[in-house]
Parts: C-alpha cells; sequence; structure tokens
C-alpha cells in the first residue's frame, strides 16, 4: 500500500519524509498511545480502544486456507478466493495446523475459533510472518489461518470463512484530539482512496 501511494504523495510534498515501525498490533497501539507514531494503519476487533480516532476502512475476513490436495478442499467449490464458503472447523479436528504465535492477535482470535469449536488444535509450528504460514500451505504441508488479504486465486490452495464473526475492521487510527498537519491529513485520505479501489 505504502509503495503504492508514496509516489503521488511525495510529488505534493517532497520535504516530508517517513519513520516507518512495523510491529504487531498490540506494540503499535502502545506506540500510538505515546504519541511515538501519528497514524497507525491497523486492524482491531471488539470493541475499539476508546485512546483513538478510527478512520474506518473495511471489515477483513480471516480465512482458513487448505492446500489444495487436502481431501476436503472440494467442499470450497470453484473460485473460492472469491466466495469464501463457510466451514465447520470441527471437520478439522484431526488435522495439523501452521499458526500465528500468541503475541499476534490473530492468535487470539483463532485459539477463540478453537476453543468455540472444541478442540484444541495439533499445531505443526508456529511463526511470526504471515507470509512463512501462508508459504506453507502454498507448500501443501497442512492448514493455516490468515488475512484476506493475503489469499491469491492461483495459489494451489483453497479458501473458507468461518463466517462474518471471524474478522476484523482495517483502519488507520490516530490518537483522539492530536492534531494533524496537511500532509498527514492528506496522507490519511490518498490511502482511503488507494484502499477504497483495491477493493473494487
Amino acid at each position: 500500500m505504502f509503495s503504492s501511494i508514496y509516489p503521488e504523495f511525495h510529488q505534493a510534498y517532497p520535504e516530508i519524509t517517513f519513520r516507518i515501525h512495523e510491529a504487531r498490533i498490540k506494540r503499535m497501539e502502545q506506540l500510538l498511545e505515546r504519541r511515538q507514531v501519528s497514524i497507525a494503519l491497523m486492524g482491531y476487533t471488539g470493541k475499539p480502544n476508546p485512546l483513538f480516532e478510527y478512520n474506518y476502512l473495511s471489515k477483513e475476513y480471516i480465512v482458513l486456507a487448505l492446500p489444495a490436495s487436502h481431501p476436503l478442499a472440494y467442499l470450497a467449490g470453484e473460485r473460492s478466493w472469491e466466495t469464501l464458503p463457510r466451514i465447520d472447523l470441527r471437520l478439522l479436528e484431526h488435522e495439523y495446523f501452521i499458526l500465528m504465535t500468541h503475541e499476534t492477535l490473530m492468535r487470539y482470535m483463532c485459539d477463540d475459533a478453537f476453543q468455540a469449536a472444541g478442540f484444541t488444535p495439533k499445531c505443526l509450528f508456529e511463526s511470526t510472518s504471515t507470509m512463512t504460514v501462508v508459504n506453507m500451505v502454498r507448500s501443501q504441508v497442512g492448514a493455516a489461518f490468515f488475512p484476506q488479504s493475503y489469499v491469491e486465486p492461483d495459489a494451489p490452495m483453497v479458501y473458507f470463512s468461518l463466517g462474518d464473526e471471524f474478522s476484523w475492521v482495517l483502519s488507520a487510527a490516530t490518537y483522539k484530539g492530536a492534531y494533524l498537519n496537511r500532509a498527514e491529513r492528506d496522507f490519511l485520505t490518498l490511502y482511503q482512496k488507494h484502499f477504497a479501489e483495491s477493493r473494487k
């Protein structure tokens, strides 16, 4: 996203430089609360943090991906990257999962989903990298959860959802009441525009 909108932003504000922090959501919230960042591009679930103002972008599903070679892959039907058919997680009680680590919001969400399904998953391994998780499914190693934005139509995997509730809200958050200069406000506008166009 940033590399897509930066050229337009830089043309309008050539004197502005960025200090980019890449962090997990909980850490990003801490940075924003301490005013160490002006804008945090992140997702959230449940009740929003009352200290922040959220520029809502979109809801994003957390998808369940299976290798195309998996015996249950046929349940996805055609074009599962678009339709994201719902699946009963209990069908995968005996499968091996590649999971994000416990320091991530997604892992908390997944653990809640497993608990609701009534079983503890067999974890093949954990990773802090979403791309590592995606690549392991692509390599036909096991099942995994990751954000919808990582879905690839041509990858050798199929995709499911666990329903509308298994999602998060993507947003650009700022500290409530904090002053944003014109460049920062224009950056937010470009971000929202880019995001809206990418979802068409």
